[in-house]
């Protein structure tokens, strides 16, 4: 381990404030720093008419910004030529390092470590996560390592190569589990377009007279004989039977709209095009549960389709094109209707066919799950390996 010496950050940064008094007639381009050592970025210009700033200050490319409001929490970062001329308010004071002692990105990759932050956590004064404010003085009077100015450089340029490194890394983790995401609905898309399948329309196979809206009820803030399902209980082809919100109704005026074990319902108004028109089955027994006026109930027992089948084929891509092309939209909010939902045909396969195909689609989901559990761990050692390379790097050992 290196033997630095440790000096109170006053030593080697000084503030240097640019003030920019407001002017109630012009724009101001601004910058924020996010939280947790990402960086600077841009916000929405700000018009000095709608602000209480009697100034801006204005950065540098060599300025180091601070949070006084996230400071804390990692909101600390340094600018560089992409921010020039930019603005921060008052609540972001900005250094400027000395730069015969310490190199400028050694401090930045310095203020990325979480233990810093924790040493910045202790300094902050007010109550609560969201009152507590750093000022300067709480910065300056925290310590860094400083080890000579070449060494500095040989660790910034050691750490900037394995975070180049690691970024190739997450950059070939998300395109992994983009492909991951996409395996599912690619092979559903080849295993229900069998030009050997019948095809019949929804009205075929159930009449549209007998799709049925549900029930447009507001919640009642008690407990109450029935519950709604709420837009958010259809998820990954599913109905969520816990996501639902109690409603004053009376058993006659809930028989029509019960929820039952295989049942399928399709979602008629969505703010998203993408999730419009997906339909879910109920997979559980189910009691005192209605379906809200948003839902289309598919009355498919007796029939000669599968609920399950159904629902995997109406959100593959076969079906999803034709219903994100019906689809309309008013005030922000996607639409589809019944006569919509008739008119879609679908691949309607012999009952074995139909069993053969799920099992497959099952078998499939669950390698998919399989590996998205790995990913996830993926991820969380990708996370750790910036902090885990900058700790290393800070004690001498890098």
């Amino acid at each position: 381990m290196a033997a630095w010496p440790h000096v109170d950050l006053r030593e080697v940064l000084r503030p240097d404030l640019a003030p920019v008094p407001v002017n109630p007639s012009e724009a101001y381009e601004m910058a924020g720093v996010y939280s947790f050592g990402r960086g600077l970025f841009r916000k929405e210009p700000v018009h000095g008419s709608n602000t209480s700033y009697r100034f801006f200050y204005r950065l540098k490319p060599d300025h180091f910004v601070m949070s006084q409001l996230f400071g804390w929490e990692g909101a600390l970062a340094l600018s560089s030529q992409e921010f020039i001329g930019l603005y921060v308010s008052p609540q972001f004071p900005t250094f400027l390092c000395d730069e015969q002692r310490l190199n400028r990105y050694f401090l930045a990759w310095f203020a990325r470590t979480p233990s810093f932050w924790q040493d910045l956590a202790t300094r902050t004064r007010g109550m609560g996560d969201r009152r507590r404010t750093l000022n300067p003085e709480a910065l300056l009077s925290c310590k860094i390592p400083l080890p000579p100015l070449d060494e500095q450089r040989r660790i910034v340029a050691r750490i900037e190569k394995l975070a180049v490194k690691v970024e190739e890394a997450r950059h070939l983790y998300t395109c992994l589990t983009s492909e991951v995401d996409d395996l599912i609905p690619a092979i559903s898309a080849k295993l229900f377009d069998n030009p050997s399948w019948p095809r019949r329309t929804v009205e075929d196979l159930v009449g549209r007279a007998n799709l049925k809206n549900g029930l447009s009820v507001k919640s009642s803030s008690v407990a109450s004989y029935a519950s709604c399902l709420r837009l958010s209980a259809i998820r990954d082809g599913r109905i969520d039977l816990r996501d639902s919100k109690p409603v004053p109704l009376t058993e006659t005026q809930a028989s029509p709209y019960w929820v039952q074990k295989g049942d399928v319902f399709i979602v008629r108004g969505n703010g998203s095009k993408a999730l419009v028109g997906r339909a879910a089955t109920v997979q559980e027994d189910c009691t005192g549960v209605i379906f809200p006026d948003l839902f289309i109930r598919v009355p498919l027992k007796g029939t000669e389709l599968l609920g399950s089948f159904f629902t995997a084929v109406w959100n593959s891509r076969l079906v999803r094109r034709v219903i994100e092309e019906m689809a309309k939209t008013t005030s922000g909010i996607w639409k589809i209707n019944q006569g919509h939902i008739a008119s879609v045909s679908i691949p309607v396969p012999s009952l074995d066919e139909q069993q053969r195909v799920l099992c497959q689609l099952n078998t499939l989901r669950s390698k998919v799950v399989s590996a998205k559990d790995f990913q996830s761990q993926t991820a969380m050692q990708l996370d750790a390996l910036v902090p885990s390379i900058l700790s290393k790097a800070f004690r001498g050992e890098l």
